[in-house]
């Protein structure tokens, strides 16, 4: 009986936590769904060079796996310029703009990035006044989706 009692003790811990997080989350939504324009593309903007952060700080390494303490070399650089394009695609990235400290890389990557988006959305607005928001709010409402799916199954 004990054994049982404290298994549904765990479990309801474990649930207010669940509660707590999911709870965030749906406010996390609701922001973005009544977001207004600016603040979904500021939103967006934030999310792309958070991605872009994550992939330097994953990739800033050595051919050991090592940490680099400088400059990215031209090997490393080259990579780089591949995996930020598989993410993205439309950013001007080039291999001797990311073959300098990591400091500088970020800067540069992240204007890159911030310049690819403005582009995308131009292009989508002049297909339709608002695509460029809806787009961006909806990636943003599928990406925050993936991610609270992906946690709850970990």
């Amino acid at each position: 009986e004990r054994f049982y009692y404290e298994l549904r003790q765990k479990l309801f811990e474990f649930d207010e936590v669940i509660a707590v997080q999911r709870e965030r989350n749906y406010a996390r939504r609701s922001e973005m769904l009544r977001a207004g324009a600016e603040q979904t593309r500021s939103f967006f903007l934030s999310l792309s060079q958070e991605t872009a952060r994550d992939i330097l700080k994953a990739n800033w390494k050595n051919a050991d796996g090592e940490p680099l303490a400088g400059a990215a070399t031209d090997e490393v650089a080259e990579m780089l310029v591949a995996k930020l394009l598989q993410f993205f695609p439309a950013a001007d990235i080039d291999a001797k703009h990311l073959a300098v400290s990591k400091d500088a890389a970020e800067s540069y990557v992240l204007s890159a990035v911030e310049a690819a988006l403005a582009a995308k959305h131009d292009s989508l607005e002049a297909v339709r006044s608002g695509l460029g928001v809806e787009a961006m709010r909806y990636l943003a409402l599928v990406q925050t989706d993936l991610l609270w799916k992906a946690h709850l199954k970990n």
